[in-house]
């Protein structure tokens, strides 16, 4: 049929630092936005096996880490904060 396994989850964050969230293996990520006063990111996934993805969120004017990540979006909340959201892929065993 013309239909995949595929299906878009919403997942929501907190604005900590570093951040890791389970996810199906090979996930899609499709956007960060506010949601309810929340941050939220959105993703493709087929569900399966899952991974722990690891994420950054930043403050303006915060320093950033040496290994930053792959940008993701620029989110303002409810209340004037506003955070920058970037992937660190794949959180490996022991580390």
């Amino acid at each position: 049929g013309d239909v995949s396994d595929d299906v878009i989850h919403k997942y929501p964050m907190g604005v900590s630092d570093i951040q890791i969230i389970e996810m199906p293996i090979g996930a899609t990520l499709l956007s960060v936005q506010e949601q309810r006063g929340m941050l939220t990111l959105w993703a493709i996934v087929r569900p399966g096996e899952l991974e722990s993805r690891v994420f950054r969120v930043y403050g303006t004017g915060q320093p950033l880490a040496h290994a930053w990540g792959v940008y993701l979006g620029t989110v303002q909340l409810n209340g004037g904060l506003v955070v920058h959201v970037f992937d660190c892929g794949t959180k490996r065993n022991g580390g």
